[in-house]
């Protein structure tokens, strides 16, 4: 295997901007969605010993779906991400996971638990994709 770098992060059409929760308020995540794609992925690769910032073998990664529940009277919340991950020969591979987690029946609590999930979830959708066999010929 290569080691690879990070090339461009995006987000689809349908996840692109900040959403509401519950009508209410704007989503406050610690970063931008493609910051934190682009960290995630980056430490996914270093830690799997794959990762060189100077490398011409790069990764590009697109954030497909990002959907999520702030629970409703008593059920847990989610997060639902997938993403589609290419590499300069035109190979891909997609990935999806879905993050439950506890809520609070207050809405602005329960958007704040959203909020703190986002950095889990994504790190669940690193953990999806290093498992997944494509993975290895994306970066062969």
């Amino acid at each position: 295997m290569h080691k690879a770098s990070v090339g461009e992060v995006q987000l689809a059409a349908n996840v692109a901007g900040l959403r509401r929760c519950r009508s209410l308020l704007q989503l406050e995540l610690p970063g931008t969605p493609e910051s934190m794609l682009r960290t995630a992925l980056t430490t996914q690769l270093e830690q799997a010993g794959l990762y060189d910032a100077g490398s011409a073998h790069r990764l590009n990664v697109e954030l497909q779906t990002a959907d999520f529940s702030s629970g409703f009277l008593g059920s847990d919340g989610h997060w639902r991400l997938g993403l589609k991950l290419s590499n300069e020969r035109q190979q891909s591979l997609q990935v999806e996971t879905t993050l439950v987690f506890p809520t609070h029946p207050v809405g602005y609590l329960a958007c704040r638990c959203v909020e703190q999930a986002f950095a889990p979830a994504l790190q669940q959708l690193m953990n999806e994709l290093s498992r997944q066999p494509a993975f290895d010929a994306l970066l062969g």
